[in-house]
């Protein structure tokens, strides 16, 4: 056997037990869920969980029954219906799933992807490492230092399939990396090709891998080449931009005549807002991760404990996008990065790309325990002008670039080591791993039953062929205020358009339904009034019976959970006033009869 297939299959070999020990981690940071995959939906009750559900499911209804592309619905907002362009469609976990579908349940087909995506996180953060340091056991640490961050931990925990999916990434920054070292164009045209993939899964990340291949660009174009390699060509990025503009051609072409027609206009207008609200805080860089993990540093003397409390308490906003702690592991051979004068001479780019996320992470303005500096002076504030970047709203969410960057100088640092004494590199390596780990363990995860929220009733209208749509109580425009994530998934099974809806980034004329309704909006639900969430006007109910015509809507659908015990008894008494009886009820719903044409 030739030198090239030994080689070959010994790294075949490699690969297969770097993904065997993956599984066997994500099995273990993840328990339970492995014993119970098909028997319900990872985390709580409520969540984006059923958004990608509807997705794999609008996805297969649109292509195979009504044989159009699922760029635009009108099963959700329904009569206008609403552009699916911005939406975070998870286009290639959707694809995979259509033919799944056929045996496999939707929440199980979540459950099998969300933690492949550990696996296929893992398996790719060590190839590409171990392409660049050579070290197998150092790029294995550093992949696990990678997958298992908080970030994706909690990721997981509420189920953001689309912000798991992380694979193509480090194969974006090899390629990168190649090019810088080897000036092929055949790199910069696999990292274009990983922009498209990664897009695929979420835009956030993929929009993001487009900003920096342009600071690549710029960089690579400005400097001079001092080795004997030619330097790099202008042909090498036009050919690499017209492979990110051609792959990604039918997904942004709708997005940018949106754009231009106005249609986000509104919603641009509140970025700068959601950009402050999920910015990250300094001190939750430095302070272990609360919300998941199982194993907690602060506890460990009152004083630390006091402390990371406090900042706890300063924080506002959904903690899952405020936790951009890397652990500790990270920040240790960050540090390592810039001492050691060798790897900081190699890897330097991995130190900027640590420190890009770094300043993107912490948003507009500088927080620490929750009081504000610089307030709108720091550099993202900037880029936010740029258009496409408004709907980039969460900076945080590129947190995980500190520990990809770290698990690179881990490998690197191991590989140092290596050359010295390889027992001492094992050695670190063992005892790095175990820390990680133990720093790490989240808490068990919680399954939610798949039938929760779901009714009989759903099944039967499923059989009935007429065309009508349905109003669910309370009415939801915005999909976090109300009940949208309930709606949707309700919508998998009983297939039957619904007024109101839940998606990424609702266009503005999805409004108008509810605009030109009063007892549309009189149903609708108000967080910020927790004294009358629904307002149930004399307005309203005059028009009850107009809009139910008007809009052909046979069915009105109280969802009981998600209404307040004292306000039931006002919304049953409104609507048996103006509706009759209810047609049907059980522990989650109460319906009443609509228009009947």
């Amino acid at each position: 056997m030739s030198n090239t297939k030994q080689t070959k299959y010994s790294s075949l070999g490699i690969w297969l037990s770097v993904a065997i020990l993956h599984l066997c981690l994500t099995a273990f940071m993840t328990w339970p869920v492995i014993l119970q995959i098909n028997e319900g939906v990872f985390g709580g009750p409520r969540g984006d969980k059923w958004v990608y559900i509807w997705n794999f499911w609008w996805f297969k209804y649109s292509l195979l029954q009504l044989h159009q592309l699922p760029l635009f619905t009108g099963m959700q907002y329904y009569p206008t219906g609403t552009s699916l362009a911005l939406h975070d469609m998870n286009y290639l976990w959707s694809l995979l799933s259509i033919p799944l579908q056929s045996f496999l349940s939707l929440g199980t087909i979540l459950n099998l992807f969300m933690l492949s995506c550990f696996l296929l996180n893992g398996l790719s953060f060590f190839i590409c490492a171990h392409k660049i340091t050579k070290s197998t056991i150092g790029s294995f640490v550093g992949s696990v230092l990678f997958t298992y961050c908080p970030y994706f931990l909690g990721r997981f925990t509420v189920s953001h399939i689309g912000l798991l999916s992380a694979f193509f990434i480090p194969p974006f920054f090899l390629m990168l990396w190649r090019y810088h070292e080897e000036k092929e164009g055949k790199h910069l045209a696999l990292a274009s090709l990983f922009i498209a993939l990664t897009t695929l899964c979420h835009f956030y990340y993929g929009t993001i891998l487009l900003v920096l291949f342009l600071f690549f660009t710029g960089y690579q174009l400005a400097t001079k080449d001092k080795s004997s390699i030619a330097p790099p060509r202008i042909k090498h990025f036009i050919w690499s931009f017209l492979i990110i503009a051609i792959s990604l051609a039918p997904l942004t072409i709708p997005i940018i005549t949106q754009l231009a027609q106005g249609d986000y206009e509104s919603y641009s207008e509140q970025g700068y807002k959601s950009l402050e609200g999920n910015s990250a805080d300094l001190m939750g860089y430095i302070v272990p991760d609360y919300t998941i993990a199982e194993w907690r540093g602060y506890d460990l003397t009152q004083k630390w404990r006091l402390f990371a409390n406090s900042l706890r308490n300063s924080l506002s906003g959904n903690p899952y996008e405020k936790a951009v702690y890397p652990g500790l592991t990270s920040w240790l051979f960050l540090l390592i990065g810039c001492l050691i004068p060798e790897i900081r001479k190699r890897f330097w780019p991995w130190l900027l790309l640590a420190l890009f996320s770094f300043i993107w992470t912490l948003g507009p303005t500088l927080y620490i325990k929750g009081q504000p500096y610089l307030e709108g002076m720091l550099p993202i504030r900037f880029l936010n002008a740029l258009p496409i970047l408004k709907f980039l709203r969460t900076p945080t969410r590129f947190a995980f670039f500190i520990p990809l960057s770290a698990g690179i100088l881990l490998a690197a640092t191991l590989a140092h080591l290596g050359k010295r004494s390889l027992l001492l590199s094992r050695t670190t390596a063992l005892i790095v791993l175990g820390w990680i780990v133990l720093e790490f363990i989240p808490t068990p995860q919680v399954l939610i039953p798949k039938q929760i929220f779901i009714s009989s009733f759903y099944n039967m209208i499923r059989q009935d062929p007429a065309q009508y749509g349905i109003l669910n109580i309370p009415a939801d425009f915005y999909g976090a205020r109300g009940g949208g994530d309930i709606f949707q998934y309700a919508q998998t099974i009983h297939q039957k358009p619904i007024v109101g809806g839940y998606i990424a980034r609702t266009p503005t004329y999805v409004s108008k339904t509810r605009d030109n309704s009063p007892f549309i909006q009189a149903v609708e639900q108000h967080e910020y009034d927790q004294d009358q969430r629904l307002r149930l006007s004399p307005e309203g109910f005059s028009d009850m019976r107009g809009t139910l015509k008007s809009l052909n809507l046979r069915y009105v659908v109280v969802h009981r959970p998600l209404i307040s015990g004292n306000e039931w008894p006002n919304v049953s008494y409104w609507l048996e006033k103006g509706l009759g009886p209810p047609i049907f009820q059980d522990e989650w719903i109460e319906v009443y009869n609509g228009y009947h044409q």
